[in-house]
């Protein structure tokens, strides 16, 4: 490791060091108030851009890389969208859903009542997602997301990258990519603190922020070590509820999270975490380990596509699966 390599790296380590200890003297156990005075220090997070950008293209290398992050990113959205995973993962959906239907005894379901079920379900997510009516919406391009049949074609995903810090995926072949951060390392990523991505509207579904992102919209969400970045486990599952509240139904959510512990010792973690995502009806499909990294893809499952298995916790409960193991540190 270079001298600058490791200048950067303990530049990066002091940053999430600093943030802990200001965590430490917080009055409200979810982190809110250190997350809205670390979001002053704008000096230092220009800082922290900087290195990690410099770290990931002058120093990383890892383009062709098998535990690649970027790559892994790529290789599973082409999976799910154009090498029929999406096609399956739904015909599983149905398979469950007729399974829980035969243990509750609706093997052929009452007249009326599935139906209407789902049309409220239908109705409701609706509600929840769609853009506010004073809004301003983009247009977004075709979705594989809506029409699994058509996931093999060579349609255009629309792509959420979150702490994107320099646009990595912005010349990925079929993907249009809206790049946000909270500090920017390029002109072409958004500022945005994304944990204030969406609010309630007046209509009872999401306000914006950013006319750039709006709800429901994206078929792919993208967190690349953006949830080891926040303190507290209740940050992190907003943030979760975020990008949730971002995706198309049938949309896919990827996060990578450091870690260069065994499975053996860190698999039980990440166990929690797909409960934790299961409860926003993100259900994983799939996970790996990388060398230093653990990489899992949700998917943003239909609500008619719901199991009595999906939502098995409180939501506080749910939050406090997202732990990472410097959390002990903060306390």
């Amino acid at each position: 490791m270079s001298e600058d390599h490791l200048d950067l790296t303990q530049l990066i380590k002091g940053h999430h060091a600093a943030l802990r200890e200001a965590l430490q003297k917080d009055c409200r156990d979810d982190g809110s108030k250190a997350w809205e005075q670390h979001l002053q220090h704008t000096d230092k997070l220009k800082a922290y851009a900087h290195a990690m950008k410099t770290l990931a293209t002058a120093h990383w290398h890892d383009d062709q890389d098998a535990n690649s992050r970027i790559n892994w990113c790529k290789q599973v959205v082409r999976e799910y969208f154009q090498e029929g995973g999406l096609v399956k993962a739904i015909a599983k959906d149905q398979r469950r859903l007729q399974h829980q239907q035969a243990v509750d005894g609706q093997d052929q379901p009452r007249e009326g009542e599935p139906e209407a079920k789902r049309a409220k379900e239908s109705d409701n997510e609706h509600q929840r997602t769609a853009p506010a009516r004073n809004s301003t919406t983009q247009s977004t391009p075709a979705t594989p997301a809506a029409h699994p049949e058509a996931a093999r074609e060579h349609l255009t995903l629309s792509v959420l990258d979150v702490g994107s810090c320099f646009n990595p995926f912005k010349d990925v072949e079929g993907w249009a990519v809206t790049a946000v951060d909270l500090t920017p390392a390029s002109d072409d990523v958004l500022q945005m603190d994304f944990l204030q991505a969406f609010s309630p509207s007046d209509d009872g579904g999401w306000q914006a922020l950013n006319p750039a992102v709006q709800p429901a919209s994206f078929n792919v969400v993208i967190f690349n070590l953006v949830l080891s970045y926040l303190p507290t486990p209740e940050l992190r599952f907003k943030c979760c509820q975020q990008a949730c509240r971002a995706l198309q139904p049938n949309g896919l959510l990827l996060i990578t999270t450091p870690d260069s512990r065994p499975v053996h010792l860190s698999g039980p973690r990440m166990k929690r975490w797909k409960q934790a995502l299961q409860h926003l009806g993100m259900r994983r499909w799939r996970y790996d380990k990388k060398t230093n990294l653990h990489v899992m893809a949700f998917r943003k499952v239909s609500e008619a596509h719901w199991v009595t298995e999906d939502v098995t916790l409180e939501r506080d409960a749910a939050a406090a699966l997202l732990t990472i193991p410097q959390d002990a540190k903060a306390k």
